[in-house]
């Protein structure tokens, strides 16, 4: 379906090239389309791979690894004492470094490093090490990271004294037991074996390897002995929860979860349990690579319909494994057996709600063609890449299939996961030597004139004109949409129109501006961040409009919305492997990430290290674009890289960004310029489709240039974009609105 033609502002205009759009109906949901489980796995925290670490198993009886720096007492092995106190970490612990690092005898280092409230320490068991957290909350984040050696480690237990935000571990094996007092967000390890994890809920588990013999009770808070049963602080908690996405990279045998599950007298399955919380007791996702043995027990509230099991999708009613009431009679008229059907899950609070880890329709689906069920090419070769220079890729790769999100068939032909086939990528500290050295030496390319004073300023006129009348027709469409659906509502608000609002009301001086931006906020903020705890896809994080909303109004909800999105959305969560985003298919996706990062930091979070991993991988696609051409590019998607970039740049100056954004804009116009329709092209399939609907996505890269090295070249191409763009503006449907002045205000501060 064509766009329809501007009426009020096509009749002088040169026609240009209309891009097909795609009906509505066209648009489908993560949750029921196999290619784009990658993304619904990334939405619920989860990465869609363990390709990086190949499952194996491990055994209970493994030697004891000797800490080479461990006290003298365990040197040797007959003479470890359970206990062994190996050293602290984290800040409140009184260490001026949150981490620690040892070594072990075989010439391996172990380093914990803990950031946010809270502190650990770390001691010598029998079986391996054992961790113990105290004071820590729901931003709290531990990683455990090994090098060297077998590079693994061996984890006997863990306790928490507290909520946790994350706990990321991908080469360690839990063989004893995890319990925590307060929910946890991520979990990440390597296998699960023999082990216990306790908690009252956990957001999203990935076990990369196996898990094999051991037990989940979600719900469940035990004593301090971490063993069911006791008196005293020794007695256990037992309540309603909540899995919101389980993965497993290998397979389940002899596993049980129990979601909710009440022992009543501390022995379970004997007749007289209790399912605390109903169907809100549940497991949103589940998928397992592997195999799911028949002795493995899932019981709780409510299931998925169908889960994700060796490649298949296999429905859950009548599968003996799992249970929607525990073994024996019931003893609750509370329990509804039930699955959660597509759309639907099961929130506490007993109403059941949308979520993005089910329908989260994507705006930005492919506009040039129909999709179909099987876009991925098959390969020529099994495990390899069709894509020229590209990585070989896994068999979970190939089978995961295409990438929703862009049109080119040469990104197309790339599976989504395939750049993550090997766990060794370019150092995050290195961008490549052949970017452009020079950012005050613009490209070759002649430049167009620069319009003249009184030309710039009839340009500008035209832009707020436009801004001011598209800007209450699309301010009254999003009030009109008061009573509309929760989803039309969302999507009202696409391309952060909070922020596009309350640039308006600023730059006008007009305060009225700022109620259609608190109308926006209820949509996306209210009705949809905040209910779904920032677990959206990374293309729906929008954090900009949150941050000019708490810096105006100390509206703390705002805050906490900025801050759930960058611990939570798509590719922002910790949980998330920098390896998997490597990709300049994802660059949208690590762009927004970057963004909520630096918006979290603004609104008083503690700094987040994955900021600056993030920061050099967008810097590796600019250099996937420009300079080896290993990957295709939208030119819009490389404006959001550069605004990302820029905006870290702002919070933290880097002379490698300006030096990076520089390479973005200098090959942009060399490569995909078109001068005769005043607009970049749309994608490289077709270099002749003109996009000046975009172009105020890329335009502000150029004014950035300009201000930082004085290069009048970077000027004049930037008000060519931005005339093009204003002369040639789309602005009927609110998104392209949106796209048109959410970074566009930022082009006149820059040019000055």
């Amino acid at each position: 379906m064509q766009r329809e033609e501007r009426q009020s502002q096509s009749a002088q205009k040169p026609s240009l090239p209309k891009r097909v759009r795609r009906p509505p109906s066209a648009v489908r949901s993560i949750y029921g389309l196999e290619s784009l489980e990658p993304r619904t796995l990334l939405s619920a925290d989860l990465a869609g791979a363990a390709q990086s670490f190949a499952p194996e198993p491990v055994s209970t009886t493994a030697p004891l690894v000797i800490l080479a720096d461990a006290p003298p007492a365990a040197s040797n092995p007959d003479s470890v004492t359970p206990g062994s106190a190996i050293g602290r970490f984290g800040t409140a612990s009184g260490n001026a470094d949150p981490s620690l690092t040892f070594h072990a005898s075989d010439g391996a280092s172990v380093t914990f490093s803990l950031d946010g409230a809270g502190d650990g320490e770390v001691l010598q068991d029998q079986k391996g090490l054992t961790i113990r957290l105290h004071g820590t909350d729901e931003q709290s984040l531990l990683r455990i990271e090994t090098a060297g050696g077998n590079d693994r480690v061996i984890i006997e237990n863990v306790s928490v004294g507290g909520a946790l935000g994350a706990l990321i571990a991908p080469t360690a094996d839990l063989v004893g037991d995890l319990a925590a007092e307060g929910p946890i967000g991520s979990l990440a390890m390597r296998n699960l074996e023999g082990g216990t994890i306790s908690a009252p809920s956990v957001r999203g588990l990935a076990v990369l390897g196996h898990v094999n013999q051991s037990t989940l009770l979600i719900g469940t808070q035990l004593g301090n002995d971490a063993r069911i049963g006791g008196t005293a602080q020794a007695a256990d908690v037992f309540g309603p929860g909540s899995i919101g996405a389980l993965y497993v990279g290998g397979s389940m045998s002899g596993a049980t979860v129990r979601i909710g599950q009440d022992p009543v007298d501390g022995t379970f399955d004997n007749g007289n349990d209790v399912l605390q919380g109903g169907r809100d007791s549940a497991v949103t996702f589940l998928r397992i690579d592997g195999g799911l043995s028949a002795d493995t027990r899932f019981v709780g509230g409510a299931f998925p319909a169908t889960i994700q099991l060796a490649g298949e999708r296999v429905a859950v009613e009548g599968d003996g494994r799992f249970r929607t009431a525990p073994e024996g009679p019931l003893a609750t008229e509370d329990v509804v057996p039930a699955t959660i059907q597509p759309g639907m899950s099961s929130i506490p609070g007993g109403n059941p709600a949308p979520v993005a880890l089910t329908f989260a329709s994507n705006p930005d689906l492919p506009e040039t063609r129909p999709v179909t069920e099987n876009v991925l090419p098959a390969p020529t070769q099994a495990g390899v890449s069709p894509v020229p220079g590209g990585n070989p890729s896994s068999d979970i790769a190939q089978t995961l299939g295409s990438n929703p999100d862009h049109v080119t068939e040469s990104v197309l032909a790339a599976p989504p996961l395939a750049a993550v086939t090997s766990p060794t990528v370019a150092s995050p500290a290195i961008v490549t030597q052949s970017l452009v050295s020079d950012p005050h030496t613009p490209s070759n390319a002649a430049a167009p004139p620069s319009p003249g004073t009184s030309e710039w300023a009839s340009v500008v006129a035209l832009w707020k004109s436009q801004m001011l009348e598209y800007g209450r027709r699309h301010g009254q469409e999003l009030t009109d949409l008061a009573s509309g659906t929760p989803s039309d509502q969302k999507d009202a608000t696409y391309y952060d129109a909070e922020r596009v609002f309350y640039q308006i009301a600023a730059y006008t001086g007009d305060p009225s501006w700022a109620n259609y931006a608190q109308t926006a906020e209820r949509y996306y903020r209210d009705g949809y961040v905040l209910p779904n705890q920032g677990v959206v896809p990374g293309y729906w994080n929008f954090t900009q409009g949150l941050r000019m909303d708490y810096e105006q109004t100390h509206d703390a909800a705002s805050r906490e919305a900025i801050i759930l999105l960058s611990q939570n959305a798509a590719f922002a969560n910790p949980i998330t492997p920098v390896e998997w985003s490597e990709s300049a298919q994802y660059s949208r996706e690590v762009a927004y990430a970057i963004m909520s990062y630096v918006n979290a930091e603004a609104v008083g979070a503690a700094p987040i290290p994955r900021e600056a991993q993030l920061i050099d991988q967008a810097m590796r696609h600019i250099d996937q674009w420009f300079v080896s051409k290993s990957a295709s590019y939208m030119p819009f998607m490389v404006g959001l890289t550069t605004q990302a970039l820029i905006h870290a740049y702002e919070q933290t100056p880097d002379p490698r960004i300006q030096t990076a954004v520089a390479t973005a804009v200098n090959g942009l116009w060399q490569e995909a310029w078109l001068p005769s329709a005043t607009a970049f092209y749309y994608a490289g399939t077709n270099p002749t489709e003109a996009a000046p609907d975009l172009n105020m996505l890329i335009a502000p890269a150029y004014a950035w240039m300009y201000r930082q090295t004085g290069d009048v070249t970077y000027r004049d191409r930037g008000d060519a974009i931005f005339a093009g763009g204003v002369h040639n503006a789309y602005l009927e449907p609110m998104k392209q609105f949106d796209q048109n002045y959410a970074w566009s205000f930022d082009y006149l501060t820059y040019r000055g």
